[in-house]
């Protein structure tokens, strides 16, 4: 039986204060043809009963329970029961516009990963993510991987649009073994499959940033989790062809996430201290460092420092530079 053109995948783990707001949200789109999949990893709260008031509401809702095992897991029980044609994911702390599947349907095209833009609402300040502010739609060649991710548009499934039986003939799952920067891996090896990129340069989904939640919770393994993923990210970018400047934007982006890592596990300044963290940085620094020509002057000024070991100058300077973009 078809249960709707799309499958609006939700995973949720101990939300009971956000999964209301977010599927009211869904629940008022004015495209009507999908269902919707909460997949509850192993909830210990109130969530569950939260859920299951919702399925009474509408019959669209289906409910899914597995043992906690992490937000991949949950979407990957999600890719398994979903029935329709299109898949979109959406995380329980999120909210969604009431146009945004209907946007994204507009314009389904046959290999083309379609997405839309987002906004990043923090407890101070709200961060707007999309391709071109001057253009309403970007259709963009997946070769230019290194604006993407420069933009921050390929670090989560949840603002794109993914053709089911793409996901299922090239059996592709989110690596539940990775527990950082598995959302990128899963679209660098989802655009192997698509020609292009199509951007709605409308911020549809808000991605709400705040406490703990499935993928949003660091611990203090994060640094040998993005050691996991960079192998991953490294060994898929041969097939994209990049030149060398979009290779270089890569490496940056995620040296970029080891030290923002460290920066909100308050670790940085154990640097000066243990030398396997150095080692992790010195490893991104190595695979960078034939490539600094291609990066801004900061990037170089930056690799020098951290190069040095001058940490606290590096802090202070990524901390001046932050502050400098978020008052322009």
């Amino acid at each position: 039986m078809d249960h709707g053109l799309i499958s609006i995948i939700i995973p949720v783990y101990n939300r009971e204060d956000k999964i209301g707001r977010c599927l009211d949200s869904i629940l008022v789109q004015t495209f009507h043809d999908f269902e919707i999949l909460i997949v509850d990893d192993g909830s210990t709260d109130q969530t569950l009963a939260v859920c299951e008031s919702y399925m009474e509401k509408d019959q669209r809702i289906q409910l899914f329970q597995i043992e906690h095992r992490g937000v991949s897991a949950a979407r990957n029980k999600g890719i398994e029961e979903a029935s329709g044609r299109y898949l979109l994911f959406v995380d329980s702390d999120d909210c969604i516009d009431a146009e945004m599947t209907a946007a994204l349907m507009a314009q389904v095209k046959a290999s083309v990963l379609v997405m839309c833009g987002y906004v990043l609402e923090t407890e101070n300040k709200a961060y707007v993510h999309v391709y071109d502010e001057k253009k309403a739609v970007s259709l963009c060649d997946k070769t230019e991987l290194a604006v993407f991710s420069r933009k921050s548009l390929l670090n989560s499934p949840c603002n794109k649009l993914y053709e089911h039986q793409i996901i299922m003939d090239r059996q592709l799952r989110f690596k539940e073994e990775l527990h950082c920067g598995e959302d990128l891996v899963f679209n660098m090896n989802y655009l192997l499959a698509v020609d292009q990129i199509l951007v709605i340069n409308q911020p549809y989904y808000h991605y709400c940033w705040g406490g703990s939640s499935l993928s949003r919770t660091l611990s203090s393994n994060s640094l040998l989790y993005v050691e996991q993923m960079r192998h991953e990210v490294y060994a898929l970018l041969p097939f994209y062809h990049l030149k060398e400047r979009d290779i270089a934007e890569i490496y940056r982006s995620i040296l970029a996430m080891n030290l923002n890592i460290l920066d909100a596990k308050g670790f940085y300044y154990r640097l000066m201290k243990k030398d396997w963290m150095k080692d992790k940085l010195n490893e991104d620094l190595t695979a960078l460092k034939p490539l600094l020509a291609y990066t801004s002057v900061f990037v170089r000024l930056q690799g020098w420092l951290l190069e040095h070991q001058l940490y606290t100058i590096e802090w202070l300077l990524r901390r001046m530079y932050r502050l400098v973009r978020n008052y322009q």
